[in-house]
C-alpha cells in the first residue's frame, strides 16, 4: 500500500522537493515558494519515512541529494514537466494557443537563428512563453533527456538514447579571421596553411574541437592554440581584433559576416567530417502542441541552412 501513501503526499511534495533539489536549500526553496521552511521540512521527513530512504544529506555548502534523492528529484521534474505540458495542451484545445516551451541550444544557434525563430513565433503565437538555455552539445542533450527541455539544438547527430532527431544539417567548418588578415581573401584553406599562425580553438566541451583534434593530432604539423575557450563570442572577438584565427561554422556569425567585420574561410581537408546542426525532441514523451509548433519552426530554420 506504499504507493497509496505516496499518492496522498504527491500534490505538495513534488513541488517542494523539486525546488529543494534545484536550490540545495530548504530556506531558499521556502522563499521561492512563499511557504514556511517547516512545511517543506515536514513534507520531506514524511516522504523519507514513507520510502524508508534518506533523500538529502547536509554538506558544508547546503544540501546534497543522495542516490535515492536523485531518483526522486528526476521523478518530480518529470511530473511537473508533464503537468505543464498537459496544461498547455488543454489551453490549446480551448483556442488560447498558450504554453511555455523550454529550448536547450548551443551558443552558435542562439546568436541569430534561434532569436529569429522565437521572434516569428511571438508574432504568430503571442501567448507563448520561452525558456531558452545555452549549453554545450553534451549538456543540451542531457537537458532534453532529463525532461528539462522540449526541444534541443546541438551539434549532435549520432544516436542518443530516448532522443529523436528531427533533422541534422551538415555545415562547413572554417577559419574566422579579421578582414585584413592574410587568409581573409582565400576561397579555402588547408591545415598546412595554418602552421606558425596563432590559433584560437574551442575547448573540449565544444563539439567542433573533437573534429579538429581528429585532424590535427595525427599530422606532423605544429598547430597549437594560443587561446582556448568555451565561448564562441570570446573567440570571435579575438579574431575580430586580428590577434588570432578562430574556428567554427557560419552559424552564429551571421551579423559579422553581413557587416563585413569578420571573414569565414572554409577548411578543406581529407577526413574532415562536417559538424551537423541537429534539432531533437524526446522519443519517450509526446510533445505538447506548443512545443511541437516550436520544434517544427526550428527544424524549418535549420533546414534553410542547407542553402549556405
Amino acid at each position: 500500500m506504499k504507493h497509496l501513501e505516496l499518492l496522498r503526499l504527491h500534490s505538495s511534495w513534488v513541488v517542494y522537493f523539486n525546488e529543494v533539489a534545484r536550490s540545495r536549500s530548504i530556506r531558499a526553496a521556502a522563499r521561492r515558494l512563499n511557504v514556511a521552511p517547516s512545511a517543506i521540512s515536514r513534507q520531506i521527513r514524511d516522504l523519507e519515512a514513507t520510502l524508508g530512504e534518506t533523500l538529502l544529506e547536509r554538506v558544508p555548502r547546503g544540501l546534497r541529494l543522495t542516490a535515492a534523492g536523485e531518483y526522486v528529484a528526476e521523478h518530480a521534474r518529470q511530473v511537473l514537466h508533464d503537468l505543464e505540458r498537459m496544461g498547455g495542451a488543454i489551453e490549446d484545445l480551448r483556442g488560447l494557443r498558450r504554453g511555455n516551451i523550454a529550448i536547450a541550444t548551443v551558443e552558435g544557434a542562439a546568436v541569430d537563428l534561434l532569436p529569429r525563430v522565437v521572434a516569428a513565433l511571438r508574432l504568430s503565437h503571442p501567448h507563448l512563453g520561452f525558456d531558452c538555455r545555452i549549453a554545450g552539445s553534451g549538456d543540451v542533450m542531457r537537458l532534453l533527456q532529463a525532461g528539462e527541455a522540449d526541444v534541443a539544438v546541438s551539434f549532435q547527430a549520432e544516436p542518443v538514447p530516448r532522443i529523436r532527431h528531427l533533422i541534422a544539417v551538415p555545415l562547413p567548418i572554417g577559419a574566422v579571421v579579421a578582414p585584413g588578415h592574410p587568409l581573409a581573401g582565400r576561397k579555402k584553406i588547408r591545415l598546412q596553411d595554418l602552421v606558425g599562425m596563432p590559433l584560437v580553438l574551442p575547448d573540449a566541451s565544444v563539439h567542433t574541437r573533437a573534429l579538429l583534434d581528429r585532424l590535427i593530432q595525427p599530422s606532423s604539423l605544429d598547430l597549437r592554440p594560443f587561446v582556448t575557450s568555451t565561448s564562441l563570442e570570446f573567440m570571435r572577438a579575438i579574431a575580430r581584433l586580428g590577434a588570432g584565427i578562430a574556428f567554427q561554422t557560419p552559424v552564429g556569425l551571421e551579423r559579422e559576416l553581413n557587416e563585413g567585420s569578420l571573414r569565414f574561410v572554409p577548411l578543406v581537408e581529407p577526413g574532415l567530417e562536417p559538424p551537423k546542426l541537429t534539432v531533437s525532441v524526446s522519443a519517450a514523451r509526446q510533445p505538447g502542441v506548443a512545443a511541437a509548433t516550436a520544434a517544427e519552426a526550428i527544424r524549418a530554420a535549420v533546414a534553410a541552412l542547407l542553402e549556405i
